[in-house]
């Protein structure tokens, strides 16, 4: 896996993507000190347009320097697979490498069930853990 953070339109975004070949497994759309409801529909809206491109990416919002999500969050929340709301970056630095671990695991899980010609599975789950 290759991080990768780039800064589109002062907006911060981590990606991490396969080495070969280079495609995206996941994306973190950064926000400081908050964020609101037009920020989650707005990002959740181009989540879903990069994952009608690449249906096993996994996208999600992480929000530093707040302590909660909140309700508004689930609300306006259409294809986020994961957020996360950090009071501070630094002193939460194993929670997101585990929770980009997890994230890469499930993309590459989605990606090789796409690449078989036909694939079969006894049983799909996703999981919420709200904490």
């Amino acid at each position: 896996m290759v991080p990768r953070a780039a800064a589109t339109h002062s907006r911060p975004t981590i990606l991490i993507e396969s080495k070969s070949p280079a495609v995206p497994l996941v994306v973190a759309e950064l926000k400081y000190c908050g964020f609101s409801t037009h920020d989650v529909i707005t990002y959740s809206a181009k989540a879903a347009q990069h994952k009608s491109i690449y249906p096993y990416l996994r996208y999600g919002f992480i929000i530093v320097g707040s302590v909660g999500l909140g309700r508004r969050f689930f609300t306006h929340n259409r294809s986020f697979d994961f957020a996360l709301a950090l009071p501070q970056l630094a002193t939460h630095e194993d929670e997101i490498v585990d929770l980009f671990r997890r994230q890469i695991a499930s993309a590459e899980c989605i990606r090789a069930l796409m690449q078989t010609e036909r694939a079969r599975f006894a049983r799909y789950e996703q999981s919420i853990a709200v904490g």
